[in-house]
Formats: C-alpha cells, sequence, structure tokens
C-alpha cells in the first residue's frame, strides 16, 4: 500500500542532500532506485509504490502523479522531513 508519508520523507532527504532543489526527473530516478534497492535487499516496498516504465525508464507511479501537482508535492515533502534525521 502506497505510504505518502515515507515517500515525502525520501524525496524531502533526497532533496537535503542535494541543496533543496532538484530536477523532477532526477528526484523521481533517485525515489524508483531507492526503493528498488530496499526491495531487493528487505524484500518489501519502501514506498509501497508501483514502479511504472516510461520513456526515460522506470518511475514511481505515485509520486509521478504527485509531481505533476508539484505545490502538493512541495507541501507534502515540508511537511513530513525531519532536519534532524
Amino acid at each position: 500500500m502506497f505510504s505518502e508519508n515515507k515517500t515525502a520523507q525520501m524525496a524531502g532527504y533526497l532533496l537535503l542532500k542535494r541543496g533543496g532543489r532538484m530536477a523532477y526527473i532526477n528526484l523521481m530516478k533517485l525515489l524508483y532506485l531507492a526503493d528498488r534497492e530496499y526491495l531487493l535487499t528487505y524484500g518489501d516496498s519502501m514506498t509501497g509504490e508501483r514502479a511504472v516504465s516510461m520513456d526515460n525508464g522506470p518511475i514511481l507511479s505515485h509520486s509521478l502523479k504527485e509531481c505533476v501537482n508539484a505545490k502538493l508535492f512541495r507541501k507534502l515533502v515540508k511537511n513530513y522531513h525531519d532536519p534532524m534525521g
């Protein structure tokens, strides 16, 4: 099941590591790669998302929908990213 909180926390962490800015496509790819690595290591998805094949490679389906609505995505990342973590 898709976890909005975990996905937003992952995005917030990745953005923090890149100085707070990143192209959406780069963020989508990093979220996919992180979720795939977690799946290979632990046998379960960290985000609960489903990977979909796109022209520029695989991405996570719910994250794409949230990035299309960028204002909502920024709000989620801001609300769920713990800068102390």
